[in-house]
């Protein structure tokens, strides 16, 4: 009975190309435990529902009338489909649950589309990011490009909730308003010349190879105080030897 319903329903809207594709679930899937793997739709989930439609009309008004019928007719689904939450598959990216700020997005914003999307495992996720959350470290970005440092605010406004950027330079002066204007500015000294040594025979010992004092020190010494450059310069001696 649910089927048939469903089916007429579908027939029944008014679009250039629509439709729905039911994926089952089950066997090996269910066997494993939602906790086990954020994917949390197992055991007890019959069928995996993607609605699609499609047209050629150009403007926006054809664009809502598509959109409205997709919407009702995903309202319309509601009573055959899972409840609290209605759950939702990651790989079909649905916007109407919501999307992340371009700044920092609350947990409380997040779970309204995170729980559907992972259920229990979404608090387990959370808490796995912010043991974790990866950092991106640019280096010499006083030396980019007008565009390269576009580019870097870019990234800065998209990814800021989903990873920690670190940006270094020698000097701010050459570096875009708008790109100072999302960063926190923190002054650090550059590294004594023997400071830098001791990371470079620290390095050698970890990587079990022999480093005389004295090369360390000029390899330190040659760098100007830019760690960076000394352990490269390290990384590159070791490759020829």
């Amino acid at each position: 009975m649910g089927l048939n319903t469903i089916w007429e329903s579908y027939k029944n809207l008014k679009v250039d190309y629509s439709e729905i594709l039911f994926s089952p679930y089950g066997g090996r899937i269910s066997e494993i435990s939602e906790s086990e793997t954020p994917f949390p739709h197992r055991a007890g989930t019959i069928y995996n529902i993607h609605y699609a439609v499609a047209w050629a009309e150009e403007g926006k008004d054809a664009l809502n009338r598509h959109m409205t019928l997709t919407r009702w007719f995903y309202s319309f689904m509601a009573p055959y489909v899972s409840k609290s939450p209605r759950a939702a598959y990651l790989n079909y990216r649905d916007l109407d649950l919501g999307v992340n700020n371009k700044g920092n997005t609350s947990y409380t914003q997040a779970s309204i589309w995170g729980l559907k999307y992972y259920h229990n495992n979404f608090k387990r996720l959370v808490h796995v990011k912010s043991m974790v959350d990866p950092v991106m470290v640019l280096y010499d970005v006083d030396n980019a490009s007008e565009n390269i440092q576009h580019l870097i605010k870019w990234i800065m406004d998209y990814y800021t909730d989903s990873c920690k950027l670190i940006l270094c330079c020698e000097d701010d002066v050459d570096i875009l308003e708008q790109v100072k204007n999302c960063y926190k500015v923190i002054e650090v000294d550059a590294p004594m010349t023997h400071e830098i040594m001791e990371v470079l025979i620290q390095i050698a010992r970890k990587e079990d190879f022999d480093l005389p004092i004295s090369f360390a020190a000029k390899i330190a010494t040659k760098s100007k105080q830019n760690p960076r450059k000394a352990i490269m310069a390290l990384e590159a001696c070791k490759a020829r030897k």
